[in-house]
């Protein structure tokens, strides 16, 4: 509605929309893709640091100057694998 109002639902009725969401998504769940493993991930970064300092794990193989392969062994791995990405600076200190 404006900068600091908005329209809301109350908790009762939000939580209803969830619940009948997730029941509908539920019953559709043969309509969903399933990733089959193993999971291949490659991210491309703006800069070349990240790509080359990730390169010193094992498991991360460098495609290009800006560009790094993880193939994780599921859905899961490969979340806590960006998770990690998303977070890593070379610059923290303990």
């Amino acid at each position: 509605m404006g900068f600091h109002s908005a329209e809301t639902l109350t908790p009762e009725a939000s939580s209803n929309r969830i619940q009948a969401g997730a029941e509908a998504a539920f019953a559709r769940l043969h309509d969903f893709y399933v990733v089959k493993p193993p999971i291949t991930l490659e991210v491309t970064f703006k800069n070349y640091t990240p790509a080359e300092m990730l390169t010193y794990l094992r498991v991360v193989e460098r495609v290009d100057s800006h560009t790094i392969r993880f193939v994780g062994k599921d859905m899961a791995e490969v979340s806590d694998f960006i998770d990690f990405v998303d977070t890593y600076s070379a610059d923290m200190t303990p």
